[in-house]
């Protein structure tokens, strides 16, 4: 059917009707009963260029007695191999046959191979080997010298071939190679032509049907998302807890082997060396008839482990970072299979003014890493005591956000809050790394504040004073002093005479409540 002008190769095979010449017909098989055609399946029968096919093993055997056995092979793809046949020589020597055996007190009496009252049988070497009809004393107790496929006692024979090809360019699509199993007896052991066994018998032809395609890409994932955050899953990264995941990748063609590698990494990233590991990857195919078979195929996976330690100037980092699988060619000098290069880019984004802590450390450490006292850390964070133990991976609030309005500068921000802009580009990455101090409206900066040698009055007051930090400071210090010569005075007054009642305003809160 159909309109195609392309030829079409077919093979005849003639079946003897004689009954007793089909029961000694030679049988091809393969240990792998689902290898030949109707079957078809991705683990046995489909195959990449440049790859090479599964290697398989053919046998043949025959019940004919003395008959050698070998192959037919029909036209092989180009670069197909068949090995030599192994085995195939059957055995066609003599042994002794027809003994009955003789009495051991009377050797001249035939006992047939039973004992009796007064004769005690001594069996014939039956199947012993001797040289030819013309030897009449290996074979006893009646025995003749015969040879063993007139008397059905040669060995049957059985021969093996193995098949491997590696498609290449050129070679994409269907191809079928076919065999058969072929026996012969010598002329020499034939009394005539006609004999059964004395021409070539063949067995049925069976065939193997291969899909050969193109090399596909290779496939590339990541952990990313489950490993990024698996605490609060808030999609960030954050400075103190390093950055890492596992980037993986496979091929549906599971002879490849794919290589990860990455793009630019930012400082204090490590891309750990290769890992191969295999797995059973199940697939479906339909054959030409319509069967379909899932079978499964030893794949490989590769996978590298990368590990960021976040630098602490990278507070408010966003970037895009790729990875890149790249497949092999193939196993041929032409690199039939082609090389492809598939990629997975991840956005980082580290949280600005956020620091997870690290095993065993103290806010007093943490506020060491930013140039900040732990009084101030503490006062940022839901702690209700100083004294408490922070656990690991646990995210602290390391500064306050502001939001640049109309007219501020770097400068300003810094003098208003007391601080510095040398902290200011420590805090956030696009101030630092970048090497600017360009900052727009409704941008988010983080800073750390100082009391002590902030501004006093808002922005909005209408008479602004001088910058009278340093005095400030030194009356704070004699304020602080004197509250607490204060306090002592009013908590010794008390323990003495114990409030009676009370009164007075409403309470204003002056400062955090501390649990103890």
């Amino acid at each position: 059917r159909g309109n195609s002008s392309s030829p079409v190769e077919f093979m005849l095979h003639l079946v003897a009707e004689d009954p007793a010449t089909n029961s000694h017909m030679p049988v091809l098989f393969s240990s792998d009963s689902q290898l030949f055609y109707p079957h078809f399946s991705y683990s046995r029968h489909v195959a990449y260029l440049g790859f090479p096919v599964q290697t398989f093993q053919i046998h043949a055997t025959t019940t004919q007695q003395a008959s050698d056995i070998g192959f037919t092979i029909g036209r092989l793809p180009a670069g197909a191999h068949v090995s030599t046949v192994q085995g195939g020589s059957s055995r066609k020597g003599y042994a002794c046959f027809n003994g009955t055996g003789t009495c051991q007190e009377s050797p001249a009496t035939r006992c047939n191979g039973t004992s009796t009252p007064g004769c005690t049988c001594d069996a014939p070497n039956t199947a012993a080997a001797c040289t030819g009809p013309g030897d009449t004393t290996t074979c006893t107790k009646g025995g003749t010298c015969r040879g063993c496929w007139e008397v059905g006692m040669c060995p049957t024979g059985e021969a093996r071939l193995d098949f491997s090809w590696t498609p290449v360019a050129g070679q994409e699509g269907n191809h079928a190679v076919c065999f058969d199993a072929v026996s012969l007896r010598p002329a020499h052991l034939c009394a005539s032509p006609s004999a059964v066994g004395c021409s070539p018998m063949v067995s049925g032809m069976r065939c193997v049907l291969f899909d050969v395609r193109r090399d596909p890409p290779p496939h590339i994932w990541t952990s990313f998302a489950s490993d990024l955050d698996p605490y609060a899953h808030t999609m960030r990264a954050y400075l103190g807890r390093p950055l890492a995941f596992t980037v993986y990748a496979n091929d549906t063609n599971c002879q490849d082997m794919p290589v990860i590698t990455m793009g630019a990494m930012p400082p204090g990233a490590v891309l750990e060396e290769q890992v191969e590991n295999t797995t059973m990857v199940a697939a479906t195919e339909r054959s030409m008839t319509g069967i379909v078979t899932t079978t499964s195929r030893e794949c490989h996976v590769s996978s590298r482990r990368y590990v960021w330690t976040i630098p602490l100037s990278y507070g408010g980092y966003m970037g895009q970072h790729c990875f890149f699988a790249t497949d092999a060619c193939g196993h041929d000098h032409d690199c039939s299979g082609g090389l492809d290069t598939v990629q997975v880019c991840l956005d980082f984004h580290v949280a600005k003014c956020k620091y997870a802590v690290n095993l065993e450390q103290s806010i007093v450490e943490v506020a060491g890493l930013f140039g900040t006292d732990w009084i101030q850390v503490w006062n940022l964070n839901d702690a209700k005591s100083p004294d408490y133990l922070l656990f690991a991976n646990q995210v602290l609030d390391i500064g306050h956000m502001y939001t640049v309005t109309a007219g501020d500068s770097l400068s300003n921000i810094a003098r208003r809050f007391g601080t510095t802009e040398r902290s200011l580009a420590h805090l956030n990455y696009e101030l630092g790394e970048l090497h600017t101090s360009n900052i727009t409206l409704g941008q988010d900066i983080c800073l750390i504040a100082n009391s002590c040698f902030g501004e006093v009055q808002s922005v909005w007051d209408s008479n602004p004073k001088g910058d009278q930090a340093l005095d400030r400071w030194y009356e704070g210090v004699q304020s602080a002093y004197d509250a607490l010569r204060k306090a002592k005075a009013e908590h010794q007054t008390a323990l003495r005479a114990p409030m009676a009642g009370g009164g007075g305003g409403p309470a204003v809160d002056v400062g955090r409540r501390l649990l103890g």
